[in-house]
């Protein structure tokens, strides 16, 4: 089983977050394809203590494979 896709990486702050602290949370979610990846996109956007997100197409990996979207090397 191929497990081609996309992962989102996002970072969210405590309430009481202040800059420089280390009062953040890292998560991330694996998508199987890009519109499943942007539906969700779209909804971390949303998250009232969002610091960061990215999408990210896997390029090299020991658990997923090189995605489709990503050019040959």
């Amino acid at each position: 089983m191929t497990k081609d896709g996309f992962i989102l990486v996002w970072t969210e702050t405590d309430d009481d977050w202040f800059p420089n602290s280390d009062r953040v949370k890292n998560h991330y979610m694996f998508c199987e394809d890009k519109k499943d990846a942007d539906k969700e996109y779209k909804r971390l956007l949303d998250l009232n203590n969002l610091y960061s997100l990215s999408m990210c197409a896997v390029i090299k990996s020991t658990d997923y494979d090189k995605s489709r979207e990503v050019k040959s090397e």
